[in-house]
């Protein structure tokens, strides 16, 4: 490759995804240069599928990663869950790319870009495995109770993370989330996020809110004025009080919006903040006119009704989200 394009960010999904891939492939280039390489593993693409994430990555490389030789029966996805198995995949990124290449970024597929990441690519890795963003659960004593490590390492969200992959191939890591998954599944309730945590704990670099604005965070509002809101979003955020200014921060310079759990922006009953800067990048894709009706019957009902299905996040949250639109 060129040294134009020396930014290596790696997607993990199925082809059932390509549409959410497509939209955050458009949002980074949005507001980002074309220097990157798009990595995607994964397994069953069609020629189709091929052509449209190349056609959406424009003149960036994208380089297909085939998984589908690799032993996976081991990581477990129950009922209810909301993720697919391609959440483990992040776990193979070592192998996959070229060993010249020492750091990645890794990005879950139901994310939306919301600003220039070049920064991010410049951070420092030394000694560290990983760069990530507190989770909201960051505090919970549980979290750290049921993973058996100290409560002081934290907890981070895997949606975003900046891997030193060096780091990874030195210590074998790779290796270590693999056998922690087979030996403690009922450790692993959040998936390969656990191990992440777990194996990398004490070894995590703690990135800006900015970089994985999470769907909790945008209650920040709800915590820091309890007088103005009556509800009790505390009863279910478990995040120490330190941690607001900084998720205030994150949420009105988001760089990365992160649609965390199950409510996503192209679910109908769902108006998660920054659902219609999702929507904004999906009409500049191929899936707008398949999801067209759909989402203005979605736009009809809360016109309505008078407020988002949603009503669990505050009214600052869409005002933060009003005025990003006008410059997309």
């Amino acid at each position: 490759m060129t040294d134009k394009h020396n930014k290596n960010i790696v997607l993990c999904f199925n082809p059932q995804w390509i549409m959410q891939a497509s939209v955050l492939i458009t949002s980074i280039l949005h507001y980002n240069s074309e220097e990157f390489i798009f990595h995607i593993i994964g397994k069953g693409f069609s020629s189709s599928d091929i052509l449209t994430i190349q056609k959406y990555a424009k003149s960036c490389p994208v380089i297909f990663h085939d998984i589908g030789k690799i032993d996976t029966s081991d990581f477990i996805i129950r009922d209810g869950d909301h993720v697919t198995i391609e959440t483990y995949y992040r776990f193979f990124i070592p192998e996959f790319l070229e060993d010249d290449i020492d750091k990645c970024l890794y990005l879950d597929c139901d994310i939306v870009c919301t600003g220039n990441i070049d920064r991010l690519f410049k951070v420092n890795l030394d000694d560290y495995a990983c760069g990530m963003v507190y989770d909201i659960l960051f505090s919970d004593i549980r979290i750290s109770n049921r993973l058996r490590y100290d409560v002081k390492y934290g907890y981070y969200n895997a949606g975003v993370m900046l891997i030193n992959l060096e780091y990874w191939r030195k210590n074998n890591t790779k290796k270590q989330l693999i056998e922690f998954v087979k030996e403690y599944p009922e450790r692993c309730r959040y998936h390969d996020q656990d191990a992440v945590n777990y194996i990398c704990h004490g070894k995590i670099l703690s990135l800006p809110v900015s970089y994985n604005v999470q769907r909790v965070f945008w209650r920040v509002f709800f915590w820091k004025d309890p007088i103005k809101y009556s509800r009790e979003p505390l009863r279910l955020d478990f995040i120490s009080r330190e941690k607001w200014n900084e998720i205030e921060g994150g949420c009105k310079n988001p760089l990365f919006v992160h649609f965390t759990e199950k409510q996503k922006p192209w679910i109908l009953d769902t108006f998660v903040p920054f659902t219609k800067v999702w929507k904004a990048f999906l009409a500049r894709t191929e899936f707008s006119l398949k999801f067209q009706l759909r989402l203005r019957i979605k736009i009809f009902i809360k016109t309505i009704i008078g407020r988002p299905f949603d009503d669990n996040y505050p009214p600052e949250a869409y005002e933060i989200e009003n005025n990003l639109l006008t410059y997309i």
